[in-house]
């Protein structure tokens, strides 16, 4: 089993475009051994907490969810 990082080890990363997300996913891919979190946000709540879009725990299952998200015109 990996290891598991707190919260204050994790690392966040922001993109301005879908695109920009994609090459650093493609540059810097997932290892088996750590824990991933993805989240589409817009923007941040009055409570400091972000606006979860939508979410999820791997790469290819949030890239189909935002896939869809945009399809159906990000609404």
């Amino acid at each position: 089993m990996g290891k598991k990082a707190n919260e204050s080890e994790a690392d966040v990363c922001q993109f301005d475009t879908l695109d920009e997300f994609l090459r650093f996913r493609k540059a810097f891919p997932e290892k088996m051994k750590n824990n991933y979190n993805y989240v589409l946000s817009d923007g941040i709540q009055e409570n400091g907490f972000y606006k979860v879009i939508e979410s999820g725990s791997y790469f290819k299952s949030f890239k189909k969810k935002l896939k869809k998200y945009i399809s159906e015109g990000m609404s």
